[in-house]
């Protein structure tokens, strides 16, 4: 199959910042400094080739670009769409949305750099105490520099961080989707947006500064799952075993500038905004927005919920997967979600 070669990769697509843009175009912050006038939703949160990798022969493949356009073409209708088909059906919006946030949760750099240091610290490590492999014939099989330098090559080459991306956004696909979704809705446009808009608040955290989230942390560690959807509209997931909240829940500045705080703080380089809006921006230490907002939950519901250790179940088999197991002929992952009666019968 040939693909088109892509020059300018979106690691944010245009049908997401659609949402927050004003005549195709946004109010953009790069590296803390604000723009004077907007910018184009073709010309944000780019970065040249970044999914392209390479095959055997050194030849450039841009097979990923279009898993991604993929993806990004089914759910596009579906963003603009989040508050009239609220609360989101399985199969119709909540499956393809699920997909689409997990796949945003590590497409960036930010995943990609984490990856990459814990690559080179695994070898460093092995290159200081190079033991060599047991076989399972008992033969040890001496570990040399040269097998090490082999190694680090090809975990840090294009196709294996990618195919990593897949497999990881396979796996927090059936987090996202299993989680109890929460419609957060604001009266004005205060909600900006990064380009890493998908933020999880760690399970053990009481309260934290705005930072980026941890790299690494599992989707079972999660308290929280915020993602803006517009400047009037946020997502939030919970692991409360019930449905998906029927109707949307009021939110305040005081959201808002919490939300914004951490969606800021979690960008590689660049976040955004609606042209003609000022957003609030909150500072200092903060509290996780679900124990405000969703009665009675917290870190104790969370050890109990039996959805999520049904998606505990479902991921464990998972690890090791390879990416074929993950990902179908037309690019999509294969993706199990609990459903609305499998959570009445886990209760």
């Amino acid at each position: 199959m040939e693909y088109t070669e892509v020059k300018k990769a979106h690691i944010v697509p245009r049908c997401y910042f659609a949402n927050f843009a004003v005549d195709k175009a946004v109010m953009l912050n790069v590296d803390g400094r604000p723009l004077k006038q907007p910018i184009s939703i073709d010309d944000a949160a780019i970065r040249k080739t970044f999914y392209r990798r390479y095959r055997p022969d050194g030849t450039p493949i841009d097979d990923i670009e279009w898993s991604l356009s993929q993806l990004e073409g089914g759910v596009a209708q579906i963003l603009q769409d989040v508050r009239a088909t609220w609360p989101p059906r399985l199969e119709e919006e909540k499956g393809p949305l699920a997909e689409f946030f997990a796949m945003q949760f590590v497409r960036g750099p930010r995943w990609k750099a984490w990856r990459e240091e814990r690559a080179r610290e695994m070898i460093a490590t092995k290159r200081r105490n190079p033991e060599p492999i047991r076989r399972d014939s008992g033969l040890l099989i001496a570990v040399t520099q040269k097998a090490l330098n082999e190694t680090e090559d090809q975990l840090l080459s294009e196709t294996e961080w990618l195919t990593r991306m897949m497999l990881v956004a396979n796996k927090l696909i059936h987090g996202f989707g299993a989680m109890r979704w929460h419609l957060i809705e604001f009266n004005e446009p205060l909600l900006a947006i990064s380009d890493h808009p998908v933020v999880a608040w760690p399970l053990d955290a009481d309260y934290r500064q705005p930072e980026p989230t941890p790299a690494g942390l599992g989707v079972l560690n999660f308290l929280e799952v915020r993602v803006p959807i517009s400047p009037t509209l946020a997502l939030l997931m919970t692991w409360q075993d019930l449905p998906d909240a029927p109707d949307p829940i009021a939110g305040s500045e005081d959201i808002a500038a919490n939300i914004n705080a951490f969606t800021i703080s979690n960008s590689d380089r660049q976040w955004m905004h609606m042209p003609g809006e000022q957003v609030p921006i909150a500072k200092g230490y903060l509290d996780p927005i679900s124990t405000k907002l969703v009665p009675g939950y917290g870190k104790d519901e969370v050890e109990i919920s039996a959805v999520r250790q049904k998606v505990l179940d479902v991921v464990q088999p998972k690890l090791g997967e390879d990416i074929h197991d993950a990902v179908d002929e037309d690019g999509r992952m294969h993706v199990e979600i609990v459903t609305a009666s499998e959570r009445a019968a886990l209760k």
